[in-house]
Order: C-alpha cells, then structure tokens, then sequence
C-alpha cells in the first residue's frame, strides 16, 4: 500500500491483478479508502495468452506498464535461480542502460536537455550501442559465469555506480 499511495500521489496509475474476484475486489476497496484510484484485472500471470491479452489491455486503457513490472523481473530472476540452481540453471539477467535507438533518436541531439543530462551523467560519456549488450551476454551464457546465478548485470556505462556523485562536471 505504501508504494501505490506514494506512486498515486506522483500521479502513477495503480494496476493491480488477482486470480481471484473477491481479492481483487478487496484490495481495490482498500486502495480506493486510502484515496487512490487503482485499476484491477483478473487473470492468471501463468498463463502465457492471458497475460499477453491483458498488457495489451491494459496499455491501451491506462498507458504503458513500467515501474514495478521491473522489481518484478528482479526477483523472479532470484527467485528463478534459486529454485534452478540444484538442476545446474544459471538464471541471470541484464539491466541495459541508456541505449541508443531508433525511439529515442529525436533526443539524441546535442544541446537537448535529456542528452546532455545523460552523456553528462553517464562516466563513459556517451549512450549505450546496443553491440555493448554482447559481452554481457556471452558471459552470461558461457561457462565463465557457471557460478553466477540471481544477478542483474548492469551494463550501463557506470550511471548506476555513479548515483549521488559529481560526473563529467
């Protein structure tokens, strides 16, 4: 509740999902008598055409889907490796930075004030080319990283690392 109540007051939409009518039902009373708007969906996140269905469904009625589904993805990816591991499955992923793309071209341009923001705070100074996702991912898939399991590598030109710190100033 404590995160939907701070996301709702930056004015996030609150999505949430039960597999039960009742829960969900509930938990949307609950949000709605703390004072925030939630929207709910019923559906089965194991099944792979519902879930597909629903993001559809849901972009178009309340916009893309973006923060949490991102916390999700790290702890399924713990989750995952811990569970997989006594099978010998290594389960990794990868948090990608800022990358150059076609979606993201218009402000890729010198003096606007997002690329400056990033080629400023990123050490490595410049955006990321998707080409620089391959080592990752050959490390990741290799036997180099037989012992690596519930990591994100983050490759990022450093931005992570330098949170809170004074960069290409």
């Amino acid at each position: 509740m404590s995160m939907a109540s701070g996301l709702a007051k930056a004015r996030a939409q609150i999505v949430i999902n039960d597999l039960v009518q009742e829960k969900l039902d509930s938990a949307i009373e609950e949000y709605t008598a703390d004072g925030i708007k939630a929207h709910g969906y019923l559906f089965d996140i194991a099944d792979e055409a519902a879930v597909k269905k629903h993001i559809e469904l849901i972009e178009t009625e309340q916009g893309p889907i973006d923060i949490l589904v991102k916390g999700g993805l790290k702890m399924l990816t713990k989750n995952l490796a811990t569970e997989w591991a006594k099978h010998n499955i290594q389960v990794n992923g990868i948090g990608p930075g800022y990358f150059a793309t076609s979606q993201n071209a218009p402000i890729r341009v010198d003096g606007h004030p997002f690329n400056d923001f990033i080629i400023r705070r990123t050490p490595a100074e410049r955006w990321g080319n998707p080409d620089d996702l391959q080592g990752a991912v050959i490390f990741l898939s290799s036997k180099a990283s037989d012992f690596v399991n519930g990591h994100i590598l983050y490759v990022d030109g450093g931005i992570l690392a330098s949170l809170g710190k004074a960069v290409n100033e």
